[in-house]
C-alpha cells in the first residue's frame, strides 16, 4: 500500500509541472466551461493578487475583417518568478460558440499554438522557454490575430495568466483572468485606435481623420462608459498618438478617441 501513495504523489507533481510548460486547453475563462487556471492552481482566488494581466494591440473602435493585429499579453505580480498564459477568441453564431479568426505565432521560442478540433477553438499559450523561469516580471508574449473575413458583430477574447512561484507545484500561484469584447468596425468616420505597451506606458495610435482639427481622448476604469462633455486629453491634429504615462500599472483602463472639427 505505501508504494501506491508514492506513485500518486509523483503523478500529481508531474502534472503540476506540465501545467506551467504546456497549459491545458479551455482554462482561460472561455465558454462553455468558463474555467480558469485556478481550477487547479487554487491557493488564491481569481485576480486575488497585487499584479495585473493586460492585453494590448486590439483596436478600441472595432476590428476590420481579415486584418492582422499584433497582440501583446503582459502579466505581472511582485514576488513571483515563473509565468504562464493562455488566450483564445470566440463568437456566438446563434447556436454555439465558435472560433473567431485565427492566431499566428510570431515568437516560436516563447509561444505555441494549440489547434482545437470540433467545437473547441485554437489557443495560444506559453512554451517551456516562455515561462521565463527565475525572472521577476512583468512578462510579455507577442502573437498575431487575424480577424475573420465574414461579418461577425462581436468577438470575445478570453485570456488567463498564471504568476507562479516556481515551486513546480500548484500552491502559492496567482491566477489572473479577463475578457475583452471587440465589435466589428462599422464606419471609417471615427479614428481606428491601436493600443500598445512601452514599459510602464500605454500608447494610443490612430489613423488620421480628414477635416479633423483635434482629437478628444476620454478614459475610464469601466468598459462601455459614457464620455463626459469635457475630454481628459486633447491632441491637436495632425498628431495621431498619445502616451498615457504609467497607465500600465493600473488594473484596468478603457479609452475612447473622438475626432473633432471646428
Amino acid at each position: 500500500m505505501p508504494p501506491v501513495y508514492v506513485i500518486a504523489a509523483l503523478m500529481t507533481f508531474a502534472y503540476s509541472a506540465a501545467a506551467y510548460d504546456n497549459p491545458p486547453d479551455n482554462y482561460c475563462g472561455n465558454p462553455p466551461q468558463y474555467r480558469y487556471c485556478n481550477y487547479c492552481h487554487g491557493t488564491n482566488p481569481l485576480n486575488g493578487g497585487d499584479g495585473y494581466l493586460l492585453l494590448a494591440g486590439l483596436p478600441s473602435n472595432g476590428f476590420i475583417p481579415n486584418h492582422t493585429y499584433n497582440l501583446t499579453l503582459t502579466l505581472a505580480d511582485s514576488g513571483q518568478s515563473r509565468w504562464a498564459f493562455e488566450i483564445t477568441a470566440e463568437y456566438f453564431n446563434g447556436f454555439d460558440w465558435v472560433q473567431a479568426g485565427f492566431f499566428t505565432i510570431t515568437q516560436p521560442m516563447n509561444t505555441q499554438l494549440s489547434v482545437g478540433g470540433g467545437s473547441y477553438p485554437d489557443f495560444v499559450k506559453n512554451t517551456y522557454t516562455g515561462t521565463f523561469t527565475g525572472t521577476p516580471g512583468p512578462t510579455s508574449w507577442q502573437f498575431n490575430w487575424v480577424a475573420p473575413e465574414a461579418a461577425v458583430a462581436s468577438i470575445s477574447f478570453y485570456f488567463a495568466g498564471n504568476a507562479c512561484n516556481a515551486s513546480s507545484g500548484s500552491g502559492g500561484d496567482y491566477v489572473y483572468g479577463d475578457e475583452v469584447v471587440l465589435n466589428q468596425y462599422s464606419s471609417w468616420a471615427p479614428p481606428a485606435v491601436v493600443v500598445s505597451v512601452d514599459g510602464d506606458n500605454i500608447i494610443l495610435t490612430w489613423n488620421s481623420v480628414p477635416q479633423a482639427d483635434e482629437y478628444h481622448i476620454f478614459y475610464d476604469d469601466t468598459p462601455y462608459f459614457i464620455p463626459q462633455s469635457t475630454p481628459q486629453v486633447i491632441v491637436q491634429a495632425p498628431v495621431t498618438n498619445w502616451t498615457d504615462a504609467g497607465a500600465v500599472n493600473l488594473r484596468k483602463r478603457y479609452y475612447i478617441v473622438k475626432a473633432e472639427s471646428d
